[in-house]
């Protein structure tokens, strides 16, 4: 695989994943790449109160299934700003509602260094690296 090596330098990455390893996993990867990880935050809830927030979010990695419930109104969110994002999920990402059909999924498992590579290659389904 090629390195990535700094391709997210300084980027602000929130991170929404309610299970603690896999978020430990995308965090550090994204760390590796030079990014500023926002959180991780395990719920919709979470997400939704540092978008209110002043802090600065450049892209997301969100889990589609949390404990509360899915991440669809934090993507809303995301999209209605312009932040690029991807998808995380155990689900097939066929199941996705079609007003992601553009947004890259990853499907567990995924090898962590992937969700660096598939925000800044592109950030959008089809765009992005080929696991």
């Amino acid at each position: 695989m090629t390195t990535l090596r700094g391709s997210c330098a300084g980027r602000r990455v929130l991170v929404v994943e309610d299970h603690a390893a896999i978020a430990l996993s995308v965090a550090a990867a994204l760390e590796e790449e030079g990014a500023v990880v926002v959180g991780p935050v395990g719920t919709a809830e979470s997400a939704m109160r540092v978008l209110a927030g002043k802090e600065r979010i450049d892209a997301a990695v969100l889990d589609v299934k949390l404990t509360d419930g899915a991440v669809f109104p934090v993507a809303d969110e995301l999209l209605r700003r312009n932040i690029p994002f991807v998808f995380t999920t155990a689900y097939a990402a066929g199941s996705m509602p079609d007003r992601y059909a553009r947004i890259r999924v990853l499907e567990k498992p995924f090898a962590a260094d992937l969700v660096a590579r598939a925000i800044y290659a592109g950030y959008r389904s089809g765009d992005a690296p080929a696991s």
